[in-house]
């Protein structure tokens, strides 16, 4: 492979922006109210807060399916920040020629792994058991669209990362 600016490789440049874009695909899922839409478009559910015309609030009363949801997708944004983050250390001591101890890709890796975990968990407890209490009022939203799709490229873009930098 030919080595761009920094000494790394395309497939690092790759990885780096599929974490990036992953985890700011996650962490728009999560804070926006759309996970789930009612089917004639006058409320949305988020995992923060819900929508009734326009206006929105947070919740008064959260299930423990809710909270639990919530600190996953928490867990997950933090975890795919720190991978992002510890990528672009690598980036910036490949650019300022320094040297890069193995263990930060082994960080990213680790990173981007327990993002996917945290994410997965988190759609699967809401789809399983939320959304699908409400499926034949609501609609699945573009934030729960969102979020797996972030979830889904930020293991690859670890993955990427840490093969381009160990």
């Amino acid at each position: 492979m030919m080595a761009l600016p920094g000494g790394l490789s395309g497939a690092f440049y790759l990885g780096l922006v599929l974490l990036g874009l992953g985890t700011v695909l996650h962490v728009i899922g999560l804070a926006t109210p759309e996970w789930s839409v009612e089917k004639h478009g006058t409320r949305t559910q988020g995992l923060f807060k819900g929508c009734f015309l326009g206006s929105c609030g947070e919740y008064t009363y959260k299930t423990s399916k809710l909270e639990a949801c919530e600190a996953f997708a928490i867990i997950g944004m933090v975890a795919g920040i720190g991978a992002t983050a510890v990528s672009l250390l690598i980036f910036l001591l490949g650019l300022l020629s320094k040297n890069r101890h193995r263990i930060f890709s082994l960080l990213v890796l680790a990173g981007s792994v327990v993002a996917f975990i945290a994410i997965l968990i988190c759609v699967i407890i809401y789809g399983v058991t939320i959304h699908d209490d409400i499926s034949y009022f609501f609609n699945v939203g573009y934030s729960f669209i969102l979020s797996i799709i972030g979830g889904a490229l930020i293991p690859i873009g670890g993955f990427f990362v840490y093969s381009a930098s160990k």
